[in-house]
């Protein structure tokens, strides 16, 4: 009898395995089918709320694009998204005066039914000629469509902001007003600026090493600047012991903790010795992102074999 017994409870514990066993399966799946479901909502809404270019806007644009990598605009480099020809992204750089070394990234959003009518313009890189994310009044862009030529083309546009950058007479809503040197400081911390923004240096990886090389310069220039001032300041002023014996001071880099703020460049943030640890920083900006996902899909795999492991290993143990 105690061996029927035993064999019945036998029984019994692997119909419990199994059980727990199907019911993990079904909730993976549960799970997946939720994901997969997600996701084709969210591609669902994107496509509902992004706008269908007409034939003749794809015609358009697309030959706009061949004539700017034949004929590149100066001054100017722009891309459309790969997966949203409507939306364009430009740079402009190798400017003078107060916007010297200043590299600025910018929108330009075509409607569906361009060229018969204007597209809007906003900058994103702070430069102080501009407001930030907000749209911009020009006579070629969606604020005066009464205006609009249709034989204005992507490098009209684009040269036209130009000029208008330059103009410092000229003020519009979107515009502001500020001084040189703070258009100076503007233009400084420009590339820092632009290497947060993972569309600017998928876009325009060639600019992004501009900045990089912007960056490093200004680094260096500034732990120069420090080093000579340290320099001169110990040859300036003698320090002394116990003894009253002179002392010679050591050179460093206080004044670089002393300008460590909100409003300090990117250049008196570091020093040479951290010159590697941030070049490794920039360029793991762009992997963070996907890191993440594959750590979360790791992490969920894990506890799902490892559920299952614990349960096979039970049963074998009894």
């Amino acid at each position: 009898m105690s061996e029927r017994r035993s064999t019945t409870n036998t029984k019994r514990d692997d119909k419990e395995y199994i059980y727990i066993i199907y019911r993990i399966t079904i909730l993976y799946i549960y799970i997946y089918n939720f994901f997969e479901e997600t996701q084709k909502n969210i591609y669902v809404t994107v496509s509902i709320t992004m706008p269908t270019p007409t034939k003749v806007c794809v015609k358009r644009l697309n030959k706009e694009l061949r004539n700017i990598m034949k004929n590149p605009i100066p001054q100017l480099k722009t891309r459309p998204l790969a997966e949203n020809i409507l939306e364009w992204h430009y740079v402009i750089y190798n400017l003078d005066g107060c916007y010297k070394d200043g590299i600025y990234h910018g929108v330009l959003k075509f409607p569906s039914d361009y060229p018969y009518k204007p597209p809007s313009l906003r900058m994103i890189t702070p430069s102080g000629r501009f407001h930030i994310n907000q749209k911009l009044c020009l006579s070629f862009t969606d604020f005066h469509p009464e205006s609009w030529n249709p034989m204005w083309s992507v490098s009209t546009i684009l040269s036209g902001l130009v000029s208008f950058f330059l103009e410092e007479s000229s003020h519009t809503y979107g515009s502001m007003s500020a001084s040189k040197s703070q258009r100076r400081k503007f233009a400084t911390n420009s590339s820092t600026f632009n290497l947060r923004d993972s569309v600017f240096c998928d876009l325009f990886p060639d600019m992004a090493t501009v900045c990089k090389e912007n960056i490093y310069k200004s680094i260096e220039a500034n732990n120069d600047n420090n080093n000579s001032n340290n320099s001169t300041n110990n040859n300036n002023k003698k320090i002394y012991n116990n003894n009253n014996n002179p002392v010679r001071r050591r050179g460093g880099t206080g004044n670089l903790n002393n300008n460590i703020g909100g409003n300090a460049t990117p250049a008196a943030l570091f020093n040479k010795n951290n010159l590697r640890n941030m070049k490794n920083n920039i360029d793991g900006v762009n992997r963070s992102g996907k890191f993440i996902e594959t750590v979360f899909l790791v992490l969920f795999l894990i506890c799902i074999f490892g559920v299952i492991s614990i349960l096979f290993y039970l049963q074998q143990k009894k």
